[in-house]
């Protein structure tokens, strides 16, 4: 059905963003640290709080890039899971959508729109479409 080829789709989508901006924020954490080894300050000319050693901002955005491309890759594969109607990349795609609920509420505490639209819309689609009768028949 088209419904679950959606959910494929997202599940593409959204892992490969991940993947990509991860990729990004780690090439942008080690131009930081780099800055910050070579003496320079931050961009904008601004001073790193007292204390933080130098390079410490740029090692903290590259572990969350590392992070960030980590939860990505499983997202590819629950998509190519959905695609060949495997139950595996069904349940796979379901721990996601929790986990992106769990994400959206924590995104509510901090109001971060952007957040709670993409990690509650995920969890909504998932569970909308993957729990019904009709589209659960599909992955046997």
């Amino acid at each position: 059905s088209g419904a679950v080829t959606a959910v494929a789709v997202v599940n593409f989508v959204l892992g490969g963003l991940s993947v990509v901006c991860g990729g990004f924020m780690l090439l942008g954490g080690a131009a930081v640290t780099s800055m910050m080894g070579q003496g320079g300050n931050l961009p904008g000319g601004e001073q790193l709080p007292a204390g933080m050693p130098a390079g410490m901002i740029g090692g903290i955005v590259m572990i969350m890039a590392v992070v960030i491309m980590i939860l990505g890759v499983p997202m590819i594969i629950a998509g190519v899971g959905v695609v060949k109607r495997r139950q595996w990349g069904r349940i796979l795609t379901l721990i996601l959508g929790a986990i992106a609920g769990i994400l959206a509420v924590v995104n509510l505490i901090s109001f971060n729109i952007v957040g709670i639209l993409v990690d509650g819309g995920y969890c909504a689609l998932v569970f909308a479409i993957l729990l019904q009768k009709q589209f659960a028949a599909e992955f046997s």
